[in-house]
């Protein structure tokens, strides 16, 4: 079946050049929801690796939103970053217990990293249970997708947040610094509470979204950058976004790389802007939305039943 779809999708597609992303925490999730059985995903990808690599097509792949090139993997530089933050006190890697993960396990404690392994569709789960494992009484949350992280916002947000009695601290409430610079702090006792409490798929996804609700009653506050420069974004969602970081990552010589790197970098040679300048913002938290709309809907129905 996986055979038919790809082939039909590739064959309407006119470019001579073809090129897959696959993303497998979507593959997973998508198989959940129509009943298929989890044996059946690791068959999935390897048909699609082996179909692609028959057909010279390039694949892309995100694994936990994590993008490999043919140098180092995005991984290398989000690590990389962190580790030049003076205030962390520990970097953790929560990756999932599927079997196409362990190329992360590896690679992070190659990298001298901690490793932490649990549910791969209830993130907020497995950010709990890391937690309690590592007795964190504060967490950062730095996502994947985010490689050019920039550790001095990390260690200001980190002293902010350290100086007051905040249950969550974040700069993206509202947005004014670069999607791709995102930084979450929050109390373990908050995290506790959204694990007991949040049953919205997005909730369950996107770890955080039970704690900036209003309407949960938790201490929160925002960092907001000097100016409003939010339209710009070397976060990896696509692949003009990968090309953009690896553009960024060539041009720029010096680590760690920071913000201030990047917006010297774009004041010199502006075209760069134009790469990824029509990406959708927040697609990903947006889809999880629509499931909850889906999820309201059947616990609806199934009352009236």
């Amino acid at each position: 079946m996986i055979n038919n779809n790809i082939e039909d999708t590739m064959n309407s597609i006119p470019s001579d050049q073809k090129i897959v992303m696959l993303d497998h925490d979507d593959l997973y999730s998508s198989m959940l929801k129509n009943n298929e059985p989890s044996t059946n995903f690791v068959s999935y990808v390897n048909k699609l690796v082996e179909y692609c690599s028959k057909n010279n097509i390039i694949l892309l792949r995100t694994i936990g939103v994590i993008f490999s090139d043919e140098e180092n993997p995005v991984l290398y530089y989000v690590l990389k970053q962190l580790q030049s933050s003076t205030l962390l006190e520990k970097i953790v890697v929560a990756t999932t217990i599927l079997d196409e993960d362990d190329a992360i396990d590896d690679y992070a404690k190659f990298m001298g990293v901690d490793v932490f392994r649990g549910d791969a569709n209830d993130v907020l789960d497995r950010y709990f249970e890391c937690a309690k494992k590592f007795l964190f009484s504060t967490i950062v949350r730095i996502t994947s997708d985010n490689p050019l992280i920039d550790p001095t916002i990390v260690d200001e947000m980190i002293k902010k947040f350290t100086s007051n009695s905040y249950d969550y601290l974040s700069n993206t409430r509202v947005r004014t610094f670069p999607y791709g610079t995102e930084v979450e702090i929050f109390t373990f006792k908050a995290l506790e509470k959204a694990w007991k409490n949040a049953i919205k798929p997005s909730e369950r996804e996107h770890v955080t979204s039970y704690l900036y609700n209003i309407s949960n009653n938790f201490s929160i506050s925002n960092v907001e950058y000097s100016r409003n420069i939010s339209n710009l974004r070397w976060t990896i969602d696509q692949k003009n976004d990968l090309t953009l970081v690896k553009s960024i990552v060539s041009k720029i010589k010096k680590r760690p790389i920071l913000m201030n790197d990047i917006l010297d970098l774009f004041s010199k040679e502006s075209k760069l802007f134009e790469i990824n300048k029509n990406q959708l913002k927040n697609e990903g938290y947006l889809k999880s939305l629509k499931e909850d709309e889906e999820h309201l809907k059947s616990k609806k129905e199934i009352k009236k039943s």
